[in-house]
């Protein structure tokens, strides 16, 4: 599934949304069969409280679509709710499944990441060729947005950013967790050195590729809040892995230093296009103003909100003339969560998340678990930094592959902790 979720167009449209959807749920069926018979101690009682706090929310979106109250339903587009509601749905089936699986057997957490980010590293090199050979083509599609940047199989720049980002953060975790063994112990720092160059040149090297990859395409995307997210992302699970390991300031900035070196030496060979990104000003873009017009939706319907993936059809009532462009997603997934879904809702989705996001910082900070929940972590913060400026949690590609690393990361740091 994370290898083919990406492939078609980030499979954004409606048909492979419900393809997902049928996915999900049949994976959902058959864990039940796999795991039912094996010994599994309960849930933590914080992780069941937030899959009843999601299901909840859940409901409430089902809820939005049907006649319950006689009075017809909240919803201005009842079987859009309906799709969307089944997304949600989709995406806490799918959690259920790979927490599942990596809580019978935490010792394939690690091989998943690895798996995750070659598939990102594979998009981003694909992204790559395109571009130098092409850059005019989606897969088969001539492009029509977006067309002096590189989006790899996404329509949309900035979603490419998100992804190709989550693969520079957890490659970045991978390559911890691969070098804690060559950069811990009591060893002379002149061996260990020797001893690390050694090892990064009979395979390490993999890992160092995969982030060189992902953070190419990520610059060549141009976009500017999808690189800083990134940054900030990939800085916060490397910060966090330092301070876990006991080490000085002076380690932490060693690794800001190497970090950023990449960084300048990617900017100098494939920083055109963010270059003239940069000389935009910022305050100029259409998407601010969108922003008043949705604070005028939510006061319409704060509490019910006007029906989970609905926002197109909202937008066009309060939209106002000096915006010219077609929305039919706000530039702020927050803002359209309390749009469709009304406040009270988004706080439990936003809550529910953030506990799950704040459980990754829990567990021991040396266990084998470790690297792989501040990798999760790190990704959590780019994708919620990113969410404020744009719409990544409504790219399936995206939102299922955060999913799968907060499941995996959650998954194994219990078993482990057990």
């Amino acid at each position: 599934m994370l290898a083919l979720v990406p492939l078609p167009f980030g499979s954004a449209r409606t048909e492979w949304q419900w393809f997902w959807i049928v996915y999900c749920s049949l994976c959902a069926v058959l864990g039940v069969f796999l795991f039912r018979k094996q010994n599994s101690n309960a849930l933590p009682q914080g992780l069941l409280a937030c899959l009843i706090s999601y299901a909840v929310f859940v409901l409430w979106c089902f809820l939005q679509a049907i006649n319950w109250l006689q009075s017809g339903a909240i919803s201005v587009n009842p079987e859009q709710s309906i799709k969307v509601a089944s997304l949600f749905m989709a995406h806490g089936l799918f959690f259920w499944t790979c927490y599942t699986f990596v809580r019978q057997q935490p010792e394939q957490a690690t091989k998943l990441l690895n798996a995750f980010v070659l598939i990102a590293s594979l998009y981003c090199f694909y992204g790559f060729l395109s571009f130098a050979l092409d850059g005019k083509h989606v897969l088969w599609y001539e492009k029509t947005a977006y067309k002096t940047s590189l989006t790899a199989t996404f329509v949309n720049a900035n979603n490419f950013a998100t992804y190709s980002g989550m693969g520079l953060v957890a490659a970045t975790g991978l390559i911890l967790t691969w070098g804690r063994k060559y950069m811990s112990g009591d060893i002379d720092p002149a061996q260990r050195k020797k001893k690390l160059i050694h090892a990064l040149i009979h395979g390490g090297w993999v890992y160092a590729v995969g982030i060189i990859l992902c953070a190419t395409a990520l610059i060549l995307t141009g976009s500017r809040a999808g690189i800083t997210a990134a940054v900030i992302g990939a800085l916060t699970t490397l910060s966090l892995w330092t301070i876990a390991q006991h080490q000085s300031g002076t380690g932490l900035m060693k690794w800001i230093f190497v970090f950023a070196s990449v960084l300048v030496g990617l900017l100098w060979f494939s920083g055109g296009t963010l270059n003239e990104r940069l000389e935009k000003p910022v305050l100029e873009d259409p998407r601010f103003a969108t922003y008043p017009p949705l604070v005028e939706a939510i006061k319409q319907k704060p509490l019910t909100g006007h029906g989970a993936g609905t926002f197109e059809q909202v937008f066009r009532t309060v939209r106002t003339e000096n915006i010219r462009l077609i929305f039919d997603r706000a530039h702020n997934d927050y803002m359209e969560l309390a749009v469709t879904t009304g406040l009270p809702a988004t706080v439990v989705l936003l809550l529910t998340l953030f506990w799950l996001a704040k459980s990754l910082l829990a567990g021991g900070k040396k266990d084998s678990a470790t690297a792989l929940r501040y990798t999760a972590f790190g990704i959590c913060t780019q994708v919620a930094l990113h969410a404020a400026l744009d719409f990544p949690l409504q790219i399936p590609a995206i939102s299922f592959s955060l999913v799968f690393l907060l499941a995996i990361s959650l998954g194994s740091s219990k078993a482990s902790k057990q």
